[in-house]
């Protein structure tokens, strides 16, 4: 009995531990997180639609790498046919990221679960693919 409660307490230990580690040069400058109660603070007018597809949260996260701002934002749904819908509604080139992902212009959406996940920057770069492909697998290592 008391092994097995030490391994508890060591699993929860680590749960607690673990956190996202960014590809280097990425920090993560603000992390926020909204329920179905505030969600409209942050998609101001598009709220609604999540609301009406289960949505349980959202996390977002604003990272830089030098002058490079980009946006993570973390949808999680009551079921992953939610997020699955999120991801078929967005326009892109197909990847293999997660259960299904899209490149789009500045950025890259995907799903795993009942998790949808959108990173994105407001500009263009040079080597952005490569940058937003290591960005999302560093989310899909979230807990």
């Amino acid at each position: 009995m008391k092994t097995e409660g030490r391994f508890i307490l060591l699993v929860l230990v680590f749960s607690l531990m673990a956190s996202l580690v960014l590809p280097p040069g990425w920090a993560l400058e603000e992390e926020m997180e909204f329920s179905r109660n505030n969600l409209f603070q942050y998609l101001d007018g598009g709220a609604e639609k999540f609301l009406r597809a289960g949505f349980l949260k959202l996390k977002v996260f604003y990272l830089r790498k030098g002058e490079w701002e980009a946006v993570a934002e973390v949808y999680e749904f009551e079921r992953p046919e939610c997020a699955r819908l999120f991801w078929q509604n967005e326009e892109g080139e197909m990847v293999s990221l997660g259960d299904g992902g899209k490149f789009q212009p500045n950025g890259v959406v995907f799903f795993r679960g009942k998790r949808f996940f959108k990173i994105y920057s407001f500009e263009a770069r040079t080597g952005s693919r490569a940058e937003f492909l290591s960005l999302a697998r560093a989310f899909l290592s979230l807990p």
